[in-house]
């Protein structure tokens, strides 16, 4: 789906949103349903948006700042 430069893809549990954002740069959001939390859904959603990107782009997200969300990003040098 696309809005507005906005792409989402849904899986079951999740969805992974991808857009331009400020100066241009990629970034990302994701959702994962209450009763999927815990289960890693969450890090498989951000590693396959960086891969929806392709190598070597840069994409930037803002965790909401719980450490569940911080560890959804946590993907240290993963492609």
């Amino acid at each position: 789906m696309t809005s507005d430069g906005v792409r989402m893809w849904r899986s079951d549990g999740g969805v992974v949103l991808l857009g331009r954002g400020v100066a241009g740069r990629w970034e990302i959001a994701i959702e994962v349903e209450d009763v999927y939390r815990g289960q890693g859904l969450g890090r498989r959603l951000a590693r396959t948006g960086r891969h929806l990107l392709g190598a070597g782009r840069a994409v930037w997200a803002q965790p909401s700042g719980t450490a569940i969300a911080l560890c959804s990003f946590d993907l240290g040098s993963a492609t």
